[in-house]
């Protein structure tokens, strides 16, 4: 709760940030075979935050639900005019088959038993529904040579003398700060996914059509794509290839609720 508002409200206005999550939504509704009924149809975000993930493309949604276990984020997102619940993400409240679609960007490393909620998940989805989980940090990405662990801890007295200059290192403005943060953001997965990994978690939710992929590109066409300053400098300590994007790239899961699986 002490540092959720503070980090919704530095992330909702990130233009890079916005584009992407509409382009992977993009992705999750031309996963569908039939088109929504805009008129009666459910959006639940997991892991919602302030509400800014609901914003974005919830024109398509007669309801938009946000979901999340900090009382401040969920009055922050009821503000944004969104249905706010407090729950348990791994035993969502919702009657099976009731929901179109439900995303989870950047919160399925933080729940202690992370294939519950794709369980969960697939039991709320209408048939054809479609689940969407994304921003999950990889055993690639999250492997790190000695060399790359060093200047990955050297740098918070760094950020701190730029915290004080700059908002864009409002989590690391003093130590007290940095330790906040670090425990807010917990790591449950010991290292990261694996695509296998999650790929086993919708198969045993019952999703026969899924797809697991790194970054926002299903097709695998950006295999080249520029990793941030921080990652190249990470990846070339490591001594890793950086430009390859499983090894610095998040990892995003589709899957469609097939009705011959109802």
């Amino acid at each position: 709760n002490e540092v959720s508002t503070e980090y919704g409200e530095h992330h909702d206005g990130s233009q890079p940030y916005a584009q992407t999550l509409l382009f992977l939504k993009a992705i999750a509704d031309n996963f569908r075979k039939s088109k929504l009924d805009t008129s009666q149809s459910v959006l639940v975000d997991v892991g919602c935050a302030t509400g800014a993930s609901l914003d974005l493309g919830a024109h398509a949604y007669s309801h938009t639900v946000g979901v999340d276990i900090s009382l401040g984020n969920l009055k922050a997102a009821k503000q944004r005019g969104h249905t706010a619940i407090l729950a348990d993400a791994e035993k969502l409240p919702f009657s099976e088959a009731a929901v179109d679609t439900i995303t989870c960007f950047a919160t399925l490393h933080h729940l202690p038993i992370p294939q519950a909620f794709v369980s969960a998940a697939r039991r709320c989805l209408r048939s054809d529904g479609i689940m969407m989980i994304a921003g999950e940090p990889s055993q690639r990405a999250m492997t790190m040579g000695p060399l790359a662990k060093a200047a990955w801890n050297a740098r918070k007295p760094v950020y701190r003398f730029l915290g004080r200059f700059s908002d864009r290192y409002y989590m690391h403005r003093d130590r007290e700060q940095q330790e906040r943060n670090d425990l807010a953001e917990v790591n449950r997965t010991a290292g990261g996914f694996s695509e296998s990994q999650l790929e086993q978690f919708l198969a045993q939710a019952g999703f026969q059509d899924k797809v697991v992929f790194y970054g926002t590109d299903p097709d695998g066409f950006s295999n080249y794509a520029t990793p941030p300053w921080q990652q190249f400098i990470l990846r070339m300590l490591s001594f890793q290839n950086p430009f390859k994007r499983s090894n610095w790239m998040n990892l995003t899961a589709v899957g469609r609720a097939d009705s011959s699986a109802d």
